[in-house]
């Protein structure tokens, strides 16, 4: 693809997203896994915030599809996109599906203090995402289980 307009500009398109998660990884604020492990059965399970706090997860397959389309759409006044699943949910929400798989793991903790420039509430709007054609498709349940069945593996 040409980069450049007839008219000489430059064609770009601006991506944003939210919280990305692949098969093997989620965020530091999500990772059951690595908060704290000293065994496999033995997690200390301690977070920032309060586990109220929201966020809009996208896979990563799903957020290289997204770019694929913002490139296809790229014009000189830049367009925006949104990057995410348009849904959100609670970190707490996340780290007890991701609980579930480890029944000996202690009672999942909040330290009650948000951490500095972290947002309360993101969720994305992906309507122009949408209009473009792009659709998500991994959603957070089946990307969690996905992970669960790597981390089961013995790969981790």
């Amino acid at each position: 693809m040409n980069a450049m307009a007839e008219s000489g500009k430059p064609r770009t398109a601006g991506t944003r997203f939210g919280s990305q998660f692949f098969s093997r990884c989620f965020d530091r604020n999500a990772a059951l896994v690595g908060a704290g492990q000293t065994s496999r059965h033995q997690l200390h399970a301690l977070f920032a915030g309060t586990g109220e706090e929201r966020r809009d997860w996208v896979h990563v397959s799903d957020a290289v599809e997204l770019l694929f389309a913002a490139a296809k759409h790229a014009a000189p006044d830049c367009p925006i996109v949104n990057g995410g699943s348009g849904r959100s949910a609670s970190v707490a929400e996340v780290l007890t599906i991701l609980k579930r798989a480890f029944p000996d793991v202690d009672a999942i903790r909040f330290s009650g203090s948000q951490r500095k420039g972290d947002p309360e509430h993101f969720q994305a709007d992906i309507a122009r995402a949408h209009a473009w054609g792009w659709q998500p498709a991994v959603t957070l349940e089946a990307g969690i289980a996905q992970y669960l069945a790597w981390f089961e593996s013995g790969a981790a």
